[in-house]
């Protein structure tokens, strides 16, 4: 079984997770490719597709939007898992209580569209990692004002235990499917 890990990142964090998703799926056995979803794809030669974009304000980024775009009607006949990067800080939940790690709270705010006519097993929302040293002079400036400052907490917060359990349980659900023709 080949597998696509398919990403959006525009500093980093976001490729990290797909990494290592990656590693977490070739340790189980499958066949898997990590690409920036802005490279030249041929998606045919793939069975299962993992597809993961940053998030900006509630939103994908407009790359990882239009990789799925051109690619619907392959994302639409095989197993399609999407994960979403963003939130950082080191609490759970928003000052309303809200769990930040819920769609509704964090986004992306257009993941019914997002979804739409593809084969989506599951989206799931990690915490991710911000440093501001890596942002441009202009979006530094942007930064400075205390409502990024309060909204993007510098730090790397993502949960390396909980990714990897979320890969492998992909890798597992992909090789018991594989294997479901063969044991009627």
């Amino acid at each position: 079984m080949k597998v696509l890990v398919a990403f959006a990142s525009k500093y980093g964090s976001t490729r990290g997770i797909a990494e290592f998703i990656r590693d977490k799926l070739r340790d189980g056995g499958l066949e898997v490719d990590c690409l920036d979803v802005r490279e030249s794809l041929n998606c045919m030669k793939y069975d299962a597709f993992v597809i993961g974009s940053a998030l900006y304000v509630g939103h994908w980024m407009k790359e990882a939007k239009q990789f799925i775009t051109l690619n619907i009607g392959i994302l639409s006949s095989r197993p399609v898992w999407l994960f979403s990067s963003g939130p950082t800080g080191d609490k759970q939940v928003n000052a309303k209580g809200q769990s930040l790690l819920e769609h509704a709270v964090s986004g992306p705010v257009d993941l019914d569209d997002i979804e739409r006519g593809i084969n989506v097993r599951e989206h799931r929302i990690f915490f991710g990692a911000f440093d501001p040293e890596n942002l441009g002079y202009f979006s530094r400036q942007f930064f400075k004002t205390d409502m990024m400052r309060n909204a993007s907490l510098a730090g790397d917060y993502r949960n390396w235990k909980e990714i990897e359990t979320w890969a492998n349980g992909i890798g597992q659900r992909l090789k018991d499917e594989a294997l479901a023709p063969v044991m009627r």
